[in-house]
C-alpha cells in the first residue's frame, strides 16, 4: 500500500470519528417468529439499534460495517441443536453514493441511511435449519443473537495485516513506515486490538413451537 494511500485512510479513519459516541446498549431483538420454506425452517426477525452511530460513520468513512446473526435451533431445555451463522455487510460507495447490503444470498442497494434501517428493521426469511433435524412430536424455539460490527472484520484483518507488514514480500520506505505507525496507532485507539471485546449485542427468542404448528413462509 503506497503511503499516499494510507495517509488518505489514516485521515479517513481519524476523520470519521467512529471512536466517539457509542451505541448505547446495542441492537435489540423484537421479535422471532418461526416458519416453513419448502424443506427448511426459516424465521423473520424485528430488530431495533441497527446500525447504530458507529457503523453509520464507520460507512460514511468508506470502511464497510457487518451486522453478525447467530440463529440457534434449541429443544427442550433450551438445548442447541443446530446453529447457522448469517452476515449482512453494509458499505456505501463513495464515488456513486449508495448504501449496499449483501448477505443471505441477495444484494441490495439503497439511497439513504433510512433504507438501511429499514431494511435491518425486519430482517426474513432467515435460514435456520432443515425440517429434517425436527422430531414430529419435539418442541423447538429459535435463538437469536446480534452483533453490529463498526468495521467489518475481514477489513478489520486487512488493514491489520497491511499494519503489521504482512505479505508485502518488499522492504518499506521509510515514509511508508512512518504512516504504517501512525496507521496502526489510529486502528488500535479507535478499535481495539485482537483481544478487545465484542461490540454489544441483543439476544431474543421465538415462542415455543412443533413442526406441525409452522405458517409457511411469505414471499
Amino acid at each position: 500500500m503506497p503511503a499516499s494511500i494510507a495517509a488518505v485512510l489514516l485521515l479517513t479513519i481519524a476523520r470519521s470519528g467512529i471512536a466517539g459516541g457509542g451505541d448505547g446498549d446495542g441492537p435489540r431483538v423484537l421479535s422471532v417468529s418461526p416458519a416453513r420454506d419448502g424443506e427448511y425452517v426459516v424465521c423473520d426477525v424485528a430488530t431495533d439499534g441497527l446500525p447504530g452511530e458507529r457503523a453509520t460513520r464507520s460507512m460514511a468513512g468508506g470502511l464497510p460495517a457487518m451486522v453478525e446473526i447467530v440463529l440457534e435451533l434449541l429443544g427442550d431445555e433450551g438445548r442447541p441443536l443446530v446453529r447457522r451463522d448469517v452476515h449482512y455487510r453494509l458499505a456505501f460507495d463513495l464515488w456513486e453514493e449508495f448504501y449496499r447490503i449483501d448477505g443471505n444470498g441477495g444484494e441490495w442497494r439503497m439511497n439513504d441511511r433510512e433504507g438501511i434501517e429499514e431494511f435491518l428493521h425486519r430482517l426474513e426469511d432467515l435460514p435456520v435449519a432443515p425440517l429434517s433435524a425436527l422430531a414430529p412430536s419435539g418442541r423447538y424455539r429459535i435463538g437469536v443473537r446480534l452483533v453490529c460490527h463498526p468495521i467489518a472484520p475481514v477489513e478489520k484483518m486487512r488493514i491489520g495485516e497491511w499494519v503489521a507488514g504482512e505479505g508485502s514480500g518488499t522492504s518499506r520506505d521509510p515514509d511508508e513506515r512512518e504512516v504504517s505507525l501512525g496507521l496502526g496507532s489510529v486502528i488500535r485507539f479507535f478499535f481495539g486490538g485482537a483481544r478487545s471485546e465484542d461490540p454489544p449485542g441483543g439476544e431474543g427468542f421465538s415462542p415455543w413451537f412443533t413442526p406441525e404448528e409452522l405458517a409457511h413462509a411469505s414471499h
